[in-house]
C-alpha cells in the first residue's frame, strides 16, 4: 500500500508582544493614519418651472415686467409653455419664470441673428424674429439625464389653429386621440390680424392651436371665446360652462389684445 500522507504543517502563529517603535521603523505603514469621511448620496435634482412670462420689444421691455404677458401652460407636460403673439420684424425677447431681471431663470437664444420658423437653443442673447406676423412661440423645458439642470429651447412656428367636434360638424367615434373628429381650420383675415373660422354644425365650442410637438395631443393646447375675451384652458379641466354656438357661425381671434367674437 502506498505511503500515509505526511502530517499537516504546524499552525503558522505570529506573536506581537509589543508594538515596533516609529524610531526603528519609519517607512512602516503600521504608523501611517487615514482619514475617511462619509457623506449622503446626493438625490438632490432641478425642478422644471411652473410658469413662464416673455418680455420684449412688442411689450416695450419692462424693467418690472408688469406689461410682459404669462404664457400659457400645456397640459399634460410639465414644463412646456405657448403663446400666440404678433411681432414685427426685428423685435426681440427673452423669457424667465419670474416677473424679474435678476431672479429666476432669464434666456433668450444663442445669438441675435433673426429667426424664422424652427426651434432654436436657450442661449443669453435676445431671441429676434425674422418677418412681420403671427408667431406661435413654445417654451420647453425638460430635465438633464443626471437631473441635476433644466435644458430649455424655444420654438417658433406658424400658428395653425381648429374648431373640433360638435361644431365642426361632429364627434367621431371615441379613440385614442380621437383623430377623425371633424375639424375647421383657421384663416388669416385679409388685415393679418384676426384670425376667422365658421362653424359647421350645432355644439358646444372648442378650438385649439396644433403646436406640432410630438405627444401633445389636441385636448391640452385648447381655447375659448367667452364675453368677447379668449379664455385658455392651460392646465384646468374643461372650460366650464361650455359655449354653445350654431352652424354658420363666424368665429374670430385677435391675439394682440386677447380678444374674440362669434357673430
Amino acid at each position: 500500500p502506498p505511503p500515509p500522507p505526511p502530517p499537516p504543517p504546524p499552525p503558522f502563529i505570529i506573536l506581537i508582544r509589543r508594538p515596533p517603535s516609529p524610531t526603528l521603523f519609519p517607512n512602516s505603514t503600521l504608523f501611517r493614519s487615514a482619514k475617511a469621511v462619509c457623506t449622503a448620496e446626493d438625490t438632490s435634482s432641478a425642478t422644471l418651472p411652473e410658469k413662464m412670462f416673455v418680455n420684449g420689444d412688442a411689450w416695450g421691455w419692462p424693467q418690472d415686467w408688469s406689461t410682459a404677458p404669462e404664457m400659457i401652460p400645456v397640459h399634460s407636460h410639465d414644463g412646456m409653455f405657448w403663446g400666440i403673439y404678433y411681432l414685427q420684424a426685428g423685435n426681440g425677447m427673452k423669457f424667465n419664470n419670474e416677473k424679474s431681471w435678476s431672479t429666476g431663470d432669464n434666456f433668450g437664444a444663442e445669438n441675435e441673428d433673426p429667426k424664422g420658423y424652427g426651434e432654436y437653443p436657450a442661449g443669453g442673447s435676445n431671441l429676434k424674429v425674422a418677418d412681420t406676423g403671427y408667431y406661435l412661440v413654445i417654451v420647453s423645458c425638460t430635465l438633464s439625464a443626471d437631473k441635476k439642470s433644466v435644458n430649455r429651447k424655444v420654438i417658433l412656428a406658424e400658428p395653425k389653429l381648429f374648431l373640433r367636434g360638435a361644431c365642426a360638424g361632429g364627434w367621431a367615434d371615441a379613440g385614442a386621440g380621437r383623430p377623425n373628429d371633424l375639424e375647421v381650420a383657421f384663416a388669416l383675415a385679409a388685415d393679418g390680424a384676426t384670425y376667422e373660422a365658421v362653424t359647421a354644425g350645432d355644439g358646444d365650442l372648442r378650438i385649439y392651436v396644433a403646436t406640432g410637438v410630438q405627444g401633445v395631443d389636441w385636448w391640452q393646447s385648447e381655447l375659448v371665446v367667452r364675453d368677447d375675451k379668449i379664455e385658455y384652458c392651460g392646465k384646468g379641466g374643461d372650460q366650464e360652462p361650455r359655449v354653445p354656438v350654431t352652424i354658420g357661425k363666424t368665429v374670430s381671434l385677435d391675439f394682440r389684445t386677447n380678444t374674440g367674437s362669434i357673430q
